[in-house]
């Protein structure tokens, strides 16, 4: 699955699997107090990519 992480204005973005893909995108988690947020691309309902910022390391 294609992946990638970058550091822009401060923010860590992590990307996984193919969001340019999707036909709609979601909000999967939200923290607004500390900047973090993930978001989900589906396309026909499937899970395509998925991109984080801020995201606590795993």
């Amino acid at each position: 699955m294609p992946n990638f992480a970058a550091h822009v204005h401060g923010a860590r973005i992590r990307t996984a699997g193919l969001p340019h893909l999707a036909d709609a995108a979601s909000i999967a988690a939200a923290s607004p107090e500390d900047d973090r947020f993930a978001v989900a691309f589906t396309r026909d309902a499937v899970l395509v990519g998925a991109v984080a910022v801020n995201s606590p390391r795993t």
